[in-house]
């Protein structure tokens, strides 16, 4: 089964986020592709979250430190 990779993140984005985030949002969007059997806008939807949640978490270490 193949998926869209990366290339479904918005340019803007690509541009601004860090490579760690574009890192997770592809690792989760090809998670979520096979999850829920090639749905994207579900996959995009999961891989946003995923990276959302990958971003609070850094801001907390960050306050913890």
């Amino acid at each position: 089964m193949s998926y869209p990779g990366g290339a479904n993140i918005p340019k803007r984005f690509r541009e601004i986020l860090p490579d760690v985030a574009l890192e997770v949002y592809t690792k989760a969007y090809k998670f979520a592709w096979v999850l829920y059997k090639g749905d994207n806008e579900r996959s995009i939807q999961f891989a946003w979250k995923a990276v959302r949640a990958s971003i609070n978490e850094m801001i907390v270490q960050n306050k913890i430190n």
